[in-house]
């Protein structure tokens, strides 16, 4: 009885382990996005609508 608890609370923490993972390397990735734009948008020649999607990002 006792094994089959902590079997569960095992997969359990898991499961939890595995979707934590999943989201900070969403986070990651999305921060990752935003830095490589927000370099591009500085390189490129500043059109109004580059500055515009600049000034939303920040």
């Amino acid at each position: 009885m006792i094994g089959m608890i902590c079997q569960h609370m095992e997969t359990r923490l898991i499961i939890l382990h595995r979707r934590m993972r999943l989201i900070i390397c969403q986070r990651h990735l999305r921060n990752a996005n935003h830095c490589h734009l927000m370099c591009y948008t500085s390189r490129t020649p500043s059109s109004p609508r580059h500055a515009r999607y600049r000034a939303s990002a920040m």
